[in-house]
């Protein structure tokens, strides 16, 4: 028994998710123009996260993919869709070491380091899919900067403050390497008391609703108890 989990686009063709049985899944990528089979792909088992979500599903990053087996764009396998190929199955995923968002050469990860002083520092690092760090950001005392809310903009690398006693929300500008934020207040309010686990926050707030579009950023609100709508920010 076959049934279909989800498909997508990708720069060379449409890729479907299929599940073969309880245990195995795979990708099969159809040329769009004459439907033949350029590729496909089979997985064993769906590597486990505690944050797993229901219903785990692939997302086009240009021509990568991602298994979404912590929230939008977040997961620990990538599949390269031009060749029906795993760039990467073993991505780091523990509390202090969190991948926070594929991109199509590599994923930002959220690490955290505890001082002698017991205060706590993160680093935002931008690594390939080796691992291999190739650019970082420290903040000190995490000034909270969320694992969530992370947006990678050409140089720098914007991080949605949304804090529960704030009336507004505020937005971090840091470049890459070096130690500056600039912080950008905003007429738009994110309330989160009602949102505690970090994954369901992530769904509400991370990729896919804190993005970059052609000309703008947009990020959508959740004021209390209104409606939430989208701001859209040059």
């Amino acid at each position: 028994m076959t049934s279909i989990l989800g498909g997508f686009f990708s720069p060379t063709g449409v890729v479907v998710h299929l599940e073969c049985g309880m245990d195995e899944s795979m990708l099969v990528s159809f040329d769009p123009d004459s439907g033949v089979e350029d590729w496909r792909l089979g997985f064993s088992e769906t590597p486990y996260h505690f944050e797993n979500l229901d219903d785990v599903t692939f997302a086009p990053v240009g021509d990568k993919a991602v298994l979404q087996n912590h929230a939008q764009l977040r997961g620990t396998v990538i599949v390269d869709t031009g060749k029906g190929e795993i760039v990467a199955d073993e991505i780091p995923s523990m509390v202090g070491d969190d991948p926070v968002r594929i991109l199509e050469e590599g994923y930002i990860s959220s690490l955290s380091e505890k001082l002698e002083d017991e205060s706590i520092r993160r680093y935002f690092e931008f690594r390939d899919f080796s691992g291999e760090v190739a650019r970082s950001i420290a903040v000190d005392g995490c000034q909270g900067h969320s694992v969530t809310g992370l947006l990678p903009l050409g140089r720098d690398l914007l991080s949605l403050h949304r804090g529960r006693y704030e009336e507004n929300g505020r937005i971090s500008v840091f470049s890459w390497g070096g130690e500056r934020e600039i912080v950008v207040s905003l007429d738009i309010q994110v309330y989160v008391d009602d949102i505690f686990p970090l994954w369901e926050q992530d769904r509400e707030f991370g990729p896919g609703t804190f993005q970059e579009v052609p000309g703008a950023v947009l990020v959508r609100e959740y004021p209390f108890d209104e409606i939430p709508r989208v701001a859209g920010l040059s």
